[in-house]
């Protein structure tokens, strides 16, 4: 067995290396991803609860002038602000990809850092698309070396590992070698952090924003001569000794391949979200949207949601008060796709979460955890949701769900992903978003990122 720490020695050589050529077979998960991506940043910048941060930003002097640019308006700022800003955009709304080994939203952390980047040093499309590959394999290899229980423990691990693998794909994109590679994830280390304790809150979204912003951060650092120890990451006081749950080497035979492995392999995992609500959401919507269809509008008296045991990790809110804390709430959520169908961005806001029919079923649901079945709070190939409903006149409907629509076990189309980017975009008209699709759909024809992102007259950060 070879040492565990030689482990980020392989992996920033593995990185290094990583090509979005030398991986046809997951080229179009990526593209698909990096479609939505865009989509629901732009999305995400129409919404109120972004506008603490971009008064913050604005505070903060982080829209100084440069050439990277804030998705939502065009306007082009200095690479850590964009990262910021687009990161927290992307994942304000909950509606961003996934990925169940990472235990986190690894695109919305990836593309605003790279993106950014990429427009402050001009590096081609291609290269960026490098940096996405090297960056969700470290990314998930992350995920591996910290445990399935870095999540469970409090740890939100798309500010963590999304830290560290972002950086490592900024500095791929970058053309550092593998030393080099390996120091920007030593320095993004230091930078990793969120609390799952402010789910329902601006600051979980932020996390994404945050992971970004420190992964250019690291990246720029390193290039620009700053030192970061080679142990900050397996070392005795390093990242995975600090956040890991103390199964990283020892509950593994071959420690070093299986986080290759999870690197190499990372972009099959990768699930799209049709709802812009909690992915542990995702498999009682789709259970409830199926009862709902069985029931053909009878009213309905009593609901029972069943869950594997720790399902709930994320769902912090049984009442919740507002739009940002609806997106971890199970009854909420179950409540909503059977009293209006298929639940959009509306139904997920401040005004949505008083609505007088969903709370009217919230007050008729009860939720029951399957204790026998293991604890699935850490792992999410366990996961499943079985919604169970009686109706006013006698009639019964149940539907179990174990592949959310939009998981990598239920793959979205690319049809549905454009279609989800044109609801998104739609505040650059419907010709502007097509446009706009139609670029995105063909990245690697563009000779340059920059000025990717139209220039809109609305409020910026300057």
């Amino acid at each position: 067995m070879r040492a565990a720490a030689d482990t980020t020695v392989h992996l920033s050589e593995w990185a290094a290396s990583a090509r979005f050529r030398d991986v046809p077979e997951y080229q179009n998960v990526i593209l698909n991803a990096w479609v939505d991506t865009v989509g629901v940043t732009l999305a995400g910048y129409r919404v109120e609860e972004l506008a603490p941060v971009r008064s913050f930003a604005r505070e903060a002097g982080l829209g100084a002038p440069g050439e990277a640019q804030c998705w939502g308006d065009g306007a082009a700022v200095s690479p850590a602000g964009a990262a910021l800003l687009n990161g927290t955009a992307g994942h304000v709304m909950d509606y961003d990809d996934v990925h169940p080994i990472v235990h986190g939203h690894p695109s919305t952390v990836l593309f605003p850092g790279l993106v950014a980047a990429a427009q402050h040093v001009d590096a081609s499309p291609e290269r960026l698309f490098d940096g996405y590959v090297a960056g969700l394999g470290v990314m998930t290899a992350m995920g591996v070396m910290f445990g399935p229980d870095h999540y469970t423990h409090g740890w939100h691990s798309t500010g963590t590992c999304g830290a560290i693998g972002t950086a490592a794909g900024i500095a791929v994109m970058l053309d550092m070698e593998p030393a080099e590679v390996r120091k920007v994830m030593s320095a993004a280390a230091s930078m990793a952090s969120g609390l799952r304790a402010n789910f329902g809150t601006t600051l979980k979204p932020l996390h994404a924003g945050l992971a970004a912003r420190s992964a250019v951060e690291a990246a720029l650092l390193v290039r620009a001569g700053a030192s970061a120890h080679p142990s900050a990451i397996e070392g005795a006081l390093g990242a995975v000794a600090v956040f890991g749950d103390g199964s990283w080497p020892g509950g593994f035979t071959d420690p070093v391949n299986a986080a290759l492995s999870a690197a190499r392999r990372s972009p099959e995992q990768l699930g799209l979200k049709l709802y812009p609500s909690c992915l542990g959401t995702h498999y009682a919507i789709d259970a409830a949207l199926d009862v709902r269809k069985q029931l053909r509008g009878e009213a309905i008296e009593r609901i029972t949601v069943r869950i594997p045991r720790g399902a709930r990790t994320a769902l912090l809110y049984d009442d919740p008060t507002s739009g940002l804390e609806s997106k971890f709430s199970l009854p909420f959520a179950v409540s909503v796709a059977l009293a209006h169908g298929l639940p959009g961005p509306g139904r997920f806001t401040d005004r949505g979460v008083g609505d007088p029919a969903t709370r009217e079923l919230m007050a008729r649901l009860t939720v029951a955890e399957d204790a026998e079945g293991g604890d699935a709070a850490a792992a999410m190939d366990r996961r499943y949701a079985e919604v169970e409903a009686q109706g006013v006149h006698g009639s019964r409907a149940l539907s179990r769900v174990t592949s959310p629509r939009g998981s990598a076990g239920a793959p979205a189309s690319s049809a549905d992903v454009d279609a989800k980017f044109l609801a998104c975009a739609e505040g650059l008209g419907e010709s502007g978003a097509r446009d706009l699709l139609q670029i995105l759909r063909h990245p690697l024809q563009l000779q340059t990122l920059r000025g990717l992102f139209p220039v809109s007259g609305g409020e910026r950060i300057p």
